[in-house]
């Protein structure tokens, strides 16, 4: 039983291995927490000024809208044919 290691013994290896994960484990979390709240800001900015699909949609419609419309008097006044003007809303 020689071999044995003492409650002492035990203590201050844990005391080591605690010293050994503050010097080296745990700066790399604070590096990863820094980085993660980093990308967290970008991303809040992002959301905040990206477009939805619902605002496009709506864009869009409207822009089909004022084509369609435009298309028609070019039509009326004879400026553009009928295939032209199918063309162009196609």
């Amino acid at each position: 039983m020689k071999d044995m290691l003492s409650e002492k013994d035990i203590r201050r290896l844990g005391e080591e291995v605690g010293r050994i994960i503050e010097d080296n484990v745990n700066p790399q979390f604070e590096a990863l927490r820094s980085r993660l709240d980093t990308v967290e800001s970008r991303l809040t900015g992002v959301e905040a000024t990206m477009v939805t699909k619902d605002y496009l949609d709506e864009k869009l419609g409207n822009v089909n809208g004022k084509i369609a419309i435009l298309t028609d008097v070019l039509h009326r006044n004879g400026t553009i044919s009928d295939d032209q003007r199918k063309s162009v809303l196609a």
